[in-house]
């Protein structure tokens, strides 16, 4: 499932926060559903699954907590 982050997104997420970052937002804008983002995981709401995100995407995530700019990215999930 491929997934874009946009600088909308950025900025309009919030740190530390596993429903309104920029990746929980960007999942939910390109899939309709809510999503809860972890550091390396992402579920649904819904109970719908498990999905695995990339290292690179765990790295922004940490970056972006830490207060670091990151710019608009993509990314294929894939379920567990």
């Amino acid at each position: 499932m491929k997934i874009t982050v946009t600088q909308n997104d950025i900025d309009s997420g919030y740190q530390y926060s596993c429903e309104c970052c920029p990746v929980a937002l960007a999942i939910r804008r390109d899939t309709g559903r809510k999503a809860i983002v972890g550091n390396f995981r992402v579920s649904f709401e819904d109970g719908s699954g498990f999905y695995d995100l990339p290292f690179d995407v765990s790295e922004s995530i940490q970056h972006f907590d830490n207060g670091a700019q990151i710019d608009p990215f993509e990314f294929e999930m894939r379920p567990i």
